[in-house]
């Protein structure tokens, strides 16, 4: 027999896992997106000045 309470946590735990997990992979992204920006300002600096 299956233990409702105990699926669940199970359920709940995962679904809190995988929150935090989408979490991360915004800030990651957010950081990539804002180096990406970083190295086009200085790569059209660098042409337009250079």
């Amino acid at each position: 027999m299956i233990d409702l309470d105990k699926a669940r946590r199970e359920y709940a735990e995962r679904r809190q896992e995988l929150v935090r997990m989408r979490e991360r992979w915004v800030e990651e992204m957010r950081q990539y997106s804002e180096f990406l920006r970083d190295r086009a300002e200085k790569d059209c600096g660098k042409e337009i000045g250079g």
